[in-house]
């Protein structure tokens, strides 16, 4: 149990730094849209963090939900518009795809 937390601690820092580049890219107006949409997708997963009390599948569908919207707007270089939604992207990835196979490992004991 003691080896998920500094994903989780980690997981939780990316995902704020990634909603503070989100929001003050969306005061710039730099594609508006899409950073709100990821927005949308994010925002859920960060109060699951902390919330601790979701069931299962309905945050192992909106981790993958937020996964396939990063991959999506990465595909289409929305977030080459800054340096750092395009470095956090980076980080936030993989530490998506720990937590997700974390809680399908969970979910199947």
């Amino acid at each position: 149990m003691a080896s998920s937390a500094p994903r989780t601690s980690d997981l939780r820092a990316s995902l704020q730094r990634m909603q503070r580049y989100l929001r003050d890219a969306l005061k710039d107006d730099w594609g508006a849209n899409v950073f709100e949409e990821v927005l949308r997708h994010l925002e859920p997963v960060l109060a699951d963090l902390d919330a601790h009390d979701a069931p299962d599948a309905s945050v192992r569908r909106r981790v993958s939900a937020l996964g396939a919207q990063l991959q999506a707007s990465e595909g289409a270089r929305i977030f080459a518009m800054t340096d750092d939604l395009e470095r956090e992207v980076q980080i936030l990835k993989p530490l998506l795809e720990a937590h997700l196979e974390s809680l399908q490992v969970e979910g199947a004991a």
